[in-house]
Order: structure tokens, then sequence, then C-alpha cells
């Protein structure tokens, strides 16, 4: 009886922290989401301005909070919180985003800050 006793426990232990998991991955998931519906209306008008030269300081804004939200979102994915799958497909997205002369300038020139070892995908 003991044994199974045990089992169970352990069982039920790993079932409670994977529940925890899925939960933490759904608040963040909704979090980041949520986070990037602020900001896309603004990036993708950046990115669709074919304008020359550097960007304004409000936009330069927007493109950090935008760095900020990749970097925590590579963060949590390094860290296993994030599904591999969701990741690749946020990656996509951060692809068009990179792809802007203007964006790519702006992460050369800051990229030596933290960003927790965040570098756009290839």
């Amino acid at each position: 009886m003991p044994a199974i006793a045990a089992i169970g426990g352990f069982l039920y232990f790993l079932y409670q922290q994977h529940l925890n998991e899925t939960k933490l991955f759904k608040e963040l998931f909704i979090e980041f989401n949520r986070r990037y519906d602020v900001l896309k209306y603004d990036l993708n008008t950046i990115l669709f301005d074919l304008s020359a030269g550097e960007l304004s300081s409000d936009q330069r804004e927007k493109v950090f909070n935008y760095f900020n939200l990749c970097a925590e979102e590579y963060f949590f994915y390094k860290a296993g919180y994030i599904d591999h799958d969701v990741w690749r497909s946020w990656c996509r997205g951060m692809n068009e985003f990179f792809k802007s002369p203007r964006i790519r300038t702006l992460w050369e020139q800051e990229r030596k800050e933290s960003y927790y070892g965040f570098r756009p995908p290839q």
C-alpha cells in the first residue's frame, strides 16, 4: 500500500507541475501577444514607411519596446516556458521587422545592451 500511495503522490506531483507549466505558458503567451498587439500598428507603419534616414524619437521608442519584447520572449523560450513551434512562429514575424534597414540599423547600434542574449532570427 505505501508503494502505491508513493507512486500516486508522485504522479499527482507530475500532473500538478504540468498544469502549472501550462498555466504559465498560457499567461506568457497572452501577455506577449497583448504587448505585440499594442505595438503592431506603429511597427507596421515604420516597416512600410519608405523614408530614408534615422527613425524619429517616437519611432525609436516603439522599436526599443519591440526589441525588449523579442528579448523577453527569447528569455522565456530558452528557459523552456515557450513552446518551440510558438517560438518559430514568432521568429517568422520578427524576421519581417528585422529586414527593415532602419530597424536593423537601430538594432546594430543597440544590440550590445542586455537583451538576454537575443539575436534576430536568420
